[in-house]
C-alpha cells in the first residue's frame, strides 16, 4: 500500500551543528538544492553537550525543532511529519554513546531516518572503536533506513550492526558530491596567489593538507614524508590550511616540535574564508590527503572540486573513487605507482601537471544529482512509514 502525493507525510530535516562543521555545511548544502525543495530543513544547534550527560535537553531541543507551523493549511503540517537526521556522533552527544541515546529516544517518537557520517573503524583505537561501533548500530536500528557517503561506509555500518546481533535496516548510498567551486571554470594551474594571512602564508615548495587539523588527519604523515624526499627537498615543508578541530589544541604542539626536529618548515593558516578557499586549494603546490583510515572525505572532494588532484593512500574509500572518477587522484601504497607518500611527493614536485585534474576528466555526482538520490530514497522511506 502506498500513499498519494497529497497525503505523503512532510519530510522535515534535523542538521545539527555548528556552521562550519564539514558534515553540517554538506547536508545544509544538498538541502539547498532545487530536488529537495519539498522538504522543510530545520538548523539545530546544541550547547554544553558535556552537561547534558542523560541528553534531556538535546531531546527537548530537537523535538521543539521539529514541530513546523500549519500556516500553508498543508495537513501534512499539522503533525504527519517523517524526521530525517543528518548527523556524526559527536553533534549530538558528548560520547557517542550519548548520542546514540538520544537518537534512539527520539526514534521511539518518530518516523525517523538518516544520514550517518564517519563510520567507527578499528583505526579508531582500542575501546572508542567498541564504543563507538555499538553506537552507531544501536542508532542505524533505531532507524527505518540509513543513507552513508561510501559503499565503504556501508560495510562498516554492516559489520558494526552484526558486531551487535543487530538486524540492518535498507542502507543507502549517497556519494558526496563532486563539481567544480571555481565558477570560471578554469583548469590550468597560475592564477595569482591568495595574499597571505596574518597565521602564515602557503609555503611556495610545500605538502599541503587541507581541513580540520587532529590527530589521524595525516599532518604527521606528510611531516615523516618530508624526511624520505632525499636530496634537493631540503626546503619542502607543510602547509596546514585549516583551523585546529577544538580539543585537539595539542596537535599544533606536536607538529611545531616535529617539524623543527626534521628542520622543516611548517604553516598553519587557520580558518580560510569560504571566499578564498578556491584560490587558497588551487595555489597549494602538492595537495595531499594523507589520512591513511578513511571512510568518505569531504577533504578529498573539496580538492577535487577546486580542479586539483591529490595525493592520497590508496584504501577501500580511495579506491571506490577513483574506480567512479578514473584519473581524478594520485594514489600512492602498494599496488600502485608510488610506493609511499614521499614518492608520490618528489614526482608531484618536479612536474606539477601531476596535481591538475586533466580537462575532461569526470567528477560525479554532482550536487544536484547527489541531492536528488538523497530525496528520492528519503520520500520512498517517507511512503512506506505511512503506508
Amino acid at each position: 500500500m502506498t500513499t498519494s502525493r497529497g497525503s505523503a507525510p512532510l519530510v522535515v530535516h534535523l542538521v545539527p551543528g555548528p556552521t562550519r562543521h564539514g558534515v553540517t555545511r554538506h547536508a545544509v548544502d544538498l538541502l539547498a538544492r532545487p530536488a529537495a525543495a519539498g522538504h522543510v530543513v530545520r538548523r539545530v544547534l546544541p550547547t554544553r553537550l558535556g552537561d547534558d550527560p542523560t541528553g534531556r535537553a538535546t531531546l527537548a531541543l530537537l523535538e521543539r525543532a521539529v514541530v513546523v507551523p500549519a500556516e500553508s493549511g498543508d495537513e501534512r503540517r499539522r503533525g504527519r511529519t517523517h524526521v530525517h537526521v543528518h548527523l556524526t556522533d559527536h553533534l549530538l552527544g558528548a560520547t557517542a554513546g550519548a548520542c546514540a541515546t538520544v537518537v534512539t529516544r527520539f526514534a521511539a517518537r518518530h518516523p525517523l531516518t538518516l544520514t550517518l557520517h564517519d563510520l567507527p573503524q578499528p583505526a579508531d583505537g582500542p575501546g572508542r572503536f567498541e564504543r563507538r561501533r555499538a553506537a552507531y548500530a544501536r542508532m542505524a536500528s533505531a532507524s527505518r533506513g540509513v543513507v552513508v557517503a561510501s559503499e565503504h561506509e556501508r560495510t562498516l555500518l554492516l559489520t558494526a550492526l552484526a558486531a551487535e546481533g543487530l538486524t540492518p535496516p535498507p542502507t543507502h548510498v549517497v556519494p558526496l558530491p563532486l563539481e567544480p567551486l571555481d565558477p570560471h571554470g578554469r583548469d590550468a594551474p597560475g592564477l595569482p596567489p591568495v595574499p597571505d594571512r596574518p597565521e602564515g602564508p602557503i609555503g611556495p615548495r610545500s605538502l599541503v593538507v587541507f581541513g580540520y587539523v587532529y590527530p589521524g588527519k595525516g599532518h604527521r604523515d606528510a611531516l615523516e614524508a618530508l624526511a624520505d624526499l632525499g636530496p634537493g627537498f631540503e626546503d619542502v615543508g607543510l602547509t596546514a590550511l585549516g583551523e585546529v578541530s577544538p580539543g585537539h589544541e595539542d596537535e599544533v604542539a606536536d607538529l611545531r616540535s616535529r617539524a623543527e626536529d626534521l628542520g622543516r618548515p611548517v604553516v598553519l593558516t587557520g580558518h580560510v574564508p569560504d571566499d578564498g578557499l578556491v584560490e587558497a586549494l588551487r595555489r597549494a603546490r602538492v595537495p595531499v590527503a594523507p589520512h591513511r583510515h578513511v571512510s568518505a572525505s569531504g577533504s578529498i572532494s573539496s580538492w577535487l572540486s577546486a580542479r586539483r588532484r591529490p595525493l592520497v593512500p590508496a584504501g577501500a574509500y580511495v579506491d571506490e573513487l577513483d574506480a567512479r572518477c578514473p584519473g581524478a587522484l594520485v594514489r600512492y601504497g602498494p599496488g600502485t605507482g608510488y610506493p609511499d607518500l614521499a614518492a608520490a611527493a618528489r614526482a608531484a614536485l618536479a612536474d606539477p601537471s601531476l596535481t591538475w585534474l586533466a580537462p575532461g576528466t569526470r567528477l560525479a555526482p554532482d550536487g544536484d544529482e547527489a541531492a536528488a538520490r538523497l530525496v528520492r530514497i528519503v520520500d520512498g522511506w517517507s511512503a512506506e512509514a505511512a503506508s
